[in-house]
This record gives C-alpha cells, sequence and structure tokens, in this order.
C-alpha cells in the first residue's frame, strides 16, 4: 500500500471498528485508514490471553463475524514474535486464521532486529504488505551507521518501516531526535517512512509538518493511549483523521 495511510493500532472490540469507521466517514478521509489488531506468539498459542491493546484469538473471530459491510477501513495485524527468533510459521499461521474473518492488507513485525532469512521466507509465503517497525526508544544509543546498515538490509522485504519513539506508552515524539535518527538515510527509503509514538489529535498537525517540510511523505500511527486503556473514543479519533488531512492539504498547497 503506497504512503499516506494511517494507521490506528489497538483496536479490540467491535465498537471500535464502528467508531473508526463513522469518523472515516464524516471526516471525509480518503487516505487509506488501517485498524491494527495485536497478536503475539503467546496469545496465539494460547486464545485466552488479551493485553490492555490488544485481542485474544477469540476476540478477533467474534469481531470477524460481526463486522460491517460498509467499513471503507482496512485491516492490519501485529505480531510479536517468540523470543527465539522463528517466527515466519507463526506469522503465516496467525494472518491466515484471520483472513477468514478479515481482508488483511498489512502485517507489521514488532521485534528489535527481526532475523532477515525469516522476513524474507515470510514475504514469499504472505501476499501481504510487510511492515517492520523500529523501536527507536531502543536504538538511539546505537551508531547511526550500524542503524542505516541494519535498517537498508531490509528495504527490499519491507513495505515501510514504522518509526516508534515510546513501544506503546503514549511518550510524545522528540521530532528533531526522531529526525537525527533517520535523515542520514531517508533518501533510501523516503516514500516508507511511518512515524509511530505518542501522536495524537494535538500534535499531528505540528509533527507532520515538520517531517513533511523535509521531503518525507509519512504515514502515521495514531498513539495507543488515546484508547484510554482500551476505549476508543469518536471524538479522538476524528480528530486525528482531521488534523493529519490538513497537515497533507496545506504542504500540498490546498
Amino acid at each position: 500500500m503506497d504512503i499516506p495511510w494511517i494507521s490506528i493500532t489497538g483496536v479490540r472490540t467491535i465498537e471500535d471498528i464502528y467508531i473508526i469507521d463513522r469518523a472515516i466517514k464524516n471526516t471525509n478521509t480518503n487516505i487509506p485508514t488501517i485498524c491494527n489488531f495485536c497478536g503475539s506468539y503467546k496469545r496465539l498459542k494460547d486464545f485466552s490471553i488479551e493485553g490492555e491493546h490488544s485481542c485474544s484469538i477469540h476476540q478477533l473471530v467474534d469481531i470477524g463475524s460481526h463486522m460491517p459491510k460498509s467499513f471503507k477501513g482496512k485491516i492490519g495485524l501485529h505480531f510479536s514474535p517468540n523470543v527465539n527468533g522463528c517466527f515466519c510459521d507463526d506469522c503465516v499461521e496467525y494472518v491466515n486464521l484471520m483472513q477468514k474473518y478479515f481482508e488483511i492488507v498489512q502485517l507489521t513485525i514488532v521485534s528489535l532486529w527481526p532475523d532477515l532469512k525469516e522476513l524474507a521466507l515470510l514475504k514469499s509465503k504472505l501476499k501481504i504488505d510487510l511492515i517492520v517497525q523500529i523501536p527507536l526508544y531502543k536504538i538511539k544509543h546505537i551508531d547511526s551507521a550500524e542503524i542505516r546498515q541494519r535498517i537498508l538490509s531490509y528495504v527490499d522485504i519491507a513495505t515501510a518501516f514504522i518509526f516508534d519513539t515510546s513501544g506503546g506508552n503514549g511518550i510524545e515524539h522528540d521530532v528533531e531526535k526522531t529526525l537525527e535518527i533517520i535523515l542520514p538515510f531517508i533518501k533510501v527509503f523516503s516514500d516508507k517512512t511511518c512515524i509511530a509514538g505518542g501522536l495524537n489529535k494535538n500534535n499531528v498537525f505540528s509533527v507532520t509538518q515538520k517531517v513533511l517540510k523535509k521531503g518525507i511523505l509519512c504515514a502515521v500511527d495514531a498513539q495507543s493511549s488515546f484508547l484510554q486503556k482500551g476505549i476508543i473514543h469518536y471524538e479522538n479519533v476524528a480528530g486525528f483523521l482531521v488534523q493529519y488531512n490538513k497537515s497533507l492539504q496545506e504542504i500540498n498547497g490546498r
């Protein structure tokens, strides 16, 4: 899927889906808006486990059976692999299970430097976009040349890179520090950038303006903490969509 797109991570209920669907329609948002369900190796093996921003498999199956036919959003999956690094088969199992209920458009691998061979194998088995999440909060002390080398090794496999500042705790972006990390190699994947971590209706305009003015067309992932312990509010979603649309329109001179 071409950038820009918007993702809302931490969707947990069918009510969340209806709220997001209403926000997309009422704000006339034409940018692809992806509802991301979070899963993990542990949750895949134990159907009863869920977390603050994630679903058990049983919850996902229930959502899938009640999806509105007119839903204008798209569905993505986040997957945190098992620590042993062999995650391809688990991801394929997860996606195949979910595709019985949803049209899955992308899979995000949430792992610090996932194994390259596993990613390549995964890409060969799945016909959906593959996203690699880069945890800036974990690599801020790593030499930029090493970061560049590692990320570049994924360029031919990943559809996009999500640069996450905070790992789901709602910490807002320090834009200057973020740009300091990604600008040395932004030309290589300027069309593959998604920013996540602390983005909400109050700051998404100012943050994306600073990025867009650098010539970087970015996708955005909405702050999981605006879900307020797993509860999505219409005003927060609609406000986020309005402000990101406004940011893109201003850059495009419309």
